[in-house]
């Protein structure tokens, strides 16, 4: 994970299944890179669109590595269909800045409220300052440019906020 050493291969055959099953089923799909050092993010990011022209997801448990990602991709001029992995909470200044300073224009826009997990919670939390945020996660998204947001409506495991997920999935519109 810190050097982007994986095997070509068996990741190339695993993408290539997921392109198949795409067609068989009429969903689209998207590659998730995640990387966990800016190394195995330019690693991954190349070995991806030496591969395929579908979009892609940015992502990693660190903020910085994701920041590096989004301004990678724009460098070697993928980022109409790079997807920033995820515009939420707790997204640093460096990492919106970066997102800001790109040209992606899709990213995914997490509607997690730590202190409020219902259907209120969720919809507060893409619209206004709340749990914990300065200002609503689609305000953040539309002053970073993206125009294609991918609402992500925070699903719990089943049985978790199901009903609140449900209710909140179509209710948000656009920024």
């Amino acid at each position: 994970p810190e050097h982007g050493v994986f095997d070509a291969a068996a990741a190339e055959k695993l993408w290539n299944t997921q392109v198949e099953m795409s067609d068989v089923t009429g969903n689209s799909c998207m590659n998730q890179i995640v990387a966990e050092s800016n190394e195995a993010m330019k690693k991954e990011i190349d070995w991806f669109v030496g591969l395929s022209d579908y979009p892609f997801l940015i992502d990693s448990s660190a903020p910085e590595v994701r920041a590096y990602g989004v301004k990678y991709a724009t460098e070697i001029g993928v980022a109409d269909r790079a997807v920033h992995n995820s515009i939420n909470a707790s997204i640093t200044d460096e990492e919106l800045k970066a997102v800001k300073e790109s040209d992606l224009n899709s990213a995914i826009v997490l509607a997690f409220n730590a202190m409020e997990k219902g259907t209120k919670g969720k919809m507060d939390i893409l619209t206004k300052a709340a749990g914990g945020a300065k200002k609503g996660m689609l305000e953040y998204a539309k002053e970073c440019g993206i125009t294609r947001p991918l609402m992500d409506p925070a699903a719990m495991p089943g049985g978790s906020g199901t009903g609140a997920t449900y209710r909140a999935d179509g209710s948000y519109g656009h920024p």
